[in-house]
């Protein structure tokens, strides 16, 4: 059974300190611990400026990618 992240978002003075990587880890984990095996996004920036690029790029960096057939969702497997 796939989890799926709808939005993660900071605030821009609180960006580039873990928080992002932190709120990530954590959704990961709560879906490990609901019986997921795999986690899905629909990577969109909600800031006109950070650019989409760089989020693709952050969520690569943290083990995700691009769902085949899909190019929209990323996706990355969950162990323990």
């Amino acid at each position: 059974m796939p989890g799926f992240i709808y939005e993660i978002f900071v605030l821009p003075p609180f960006r580039r300190q873990g928080v992002g990587r932190s709120l990530l880890f954590y959704a990961e984990e709560y879906a490990l611990r609901l019986g997921c095996n795999s986690i899905r996004l629909k990577p969109y920036t909600l800031d006109d400026n950070f650019k989409q690029s760089d989020l693709l790029d952050w969520y690569v960096k943290e083990g995700y990618c691009r769902t085949p057939g899909d190019q929209e969702h990323m996706v990355k497997a969950l162990h323990r």
